[in-house]
């Protein structure tokens, strides 16, 4: 999610349902700070676990009445385990997508709606409307309440809580099934990231892009008669070109029909160059990757005459296999630069993935 357009919206919807809302200051680093009916909330977006642990240190600067609400496009299960230790409420996308949905609604049909409801009850408000009750959650085992608590001992505990009756990790770790010639997606978000953080700061967005290649293999086989000799041309390849900007890629050799993409925020990108351009590109450069001097000498007189000839394949020579194939990219934005990391090998990418995209 593009975190400005987001703190926008919000923006919008609190001012139109009588909040006072406050941006980020020198004196509160938290992105929002929105206050009604003497109930004050904090509010922030962030992607990384370190963004939470962050959060939840000037969280606690909102004691009694305040409320602190921590956005991310996916909540993972130790940002919920970490946030329930700070009475911290986490959105993540389905759930924003629900409520600022329901709150637009709303005010077409002239319903009031509370965006923010009963945070700390964790249910929306809406006038006239009883809430439906919900499933009491388990109780979380006592930690210390320390924000600089290693990740690594809070997931360990984390991980024997929800299981039985809080169902938390079905809940949150929601992956999305898409049909899609790709490649397999083998680097998941947190190994992108941690990549990442050494060549950008300030990480406002993640998502993944699916990048259109036209993955290619031919095989070149034929006789050709010059002059007196029979010449056999026999030579095969394999490679890809990105549909976006013409550029040459490895072939994509491991390729799958359907994939589990664990990340809502993601695009499938439109492939530019068309079948028939990129045929004509694999087949010229085929052709005059494997063309042929055959030299042949006779003799006039006391004179030595040597002639060359060229020969290449014809078309009917080569048998090409080409297909559409995508390659899922994570596009990580910071706060100046951007990078992107094959989601496939884990690589950073150093060739742009089309004509618009500014690399360090």
């Amino acid at each position: 999610m593009n975190k400005k357009i987001l703190l926008n919206i919000l923006v919008n919807i609190l001012k139109s349902q009588g909040y006072d809302v406050y941006s980020q200051t020198s004196h509160q680093e938290a992105d929002l700070v929105v206050e009604k009916d003497g109930q004050r909330t904090y509010i922030q977006y962030g992607i990384t676990e370190e963004d939470m642990r962050h959060f939840a240190k000037i969280s606690q600067v909102a004691q009694g009445s305040d409320c602190a609400l921590f956005v991310s496009d996916r909540i993972t299960e130790w940002m919920t385990f970490f946030a329930e230790q700070y009475d911290i409420r986490t959105w993540d996308r389905a759930e924003l997508e629900s409520v600022i949905g329901k709150s637009i609604l709303a005010e077409a049909e002239g319903v009031r709606y509370e965006l923010l409801g009963s945070l700390g009850d964790g249910d929306e408000a809406v006038t006239g409307a009883g809430a439906p009750d919900m499933p009491v959650a388990p109780v979380a085992p006592p930690v210390p309440m320390d924000p600089d608590l290693p990740a690594s001992y809070i997931r360990e505990i984390a991980a024997n809580f929800g299981d039985e009756g809080g169902n938390r990790r079905g809940d949150r770790d929601s992956h999305e099934t898409i049909a899609l010639r790709s490649a397999p997606l083998r680097v998941d978000e947190q190994q992108a990231m941690a990549t990442a953080k050494g060549l950008v700061s300030g990480i406002t967005e993640i998502a993944i892009e699916f990048v259109p290649f036209w993955n290619y293999r031919y095989r070149i086989d034929g006789n050709h008669q010059c002059k007196t000799k029979m010449v056999r041309i026999s030579s095969e390849d394999s490679g890809a070109i990105n549909a976006l900007n013409k550029t040459e890629h490895d072939h994509i050799r491991e390729v799958c029909d359907q994939l589990s993409v664990p990340c809502q925020n993601y695009e499938i990108r439109r492939a530019i160059l068309t079948k028939n351009e990129a045929k004509e590109r694999i087949l010229g450069s085929a052709i005059a990757n494997n063309r042929k001097i055959m030299a042949f000498s006779s003799t006039s007189g006391d004179a030595i005459i040597t002639e060359n000839v060229a020969i290449e394949p014809r078309l009917e020579d080569i048998d090409l296999d080409i297909e559409l194939t995508y390659l899922p990219v994570w596009a990580i934005t910071g706060a100046k630069h951007s990078v992107m990391i094959d989601a496939y090998d884990g690589t950073v990418m150093t060739v742009p993935i089309d004509d618009d995209v500014e690399f360090l």
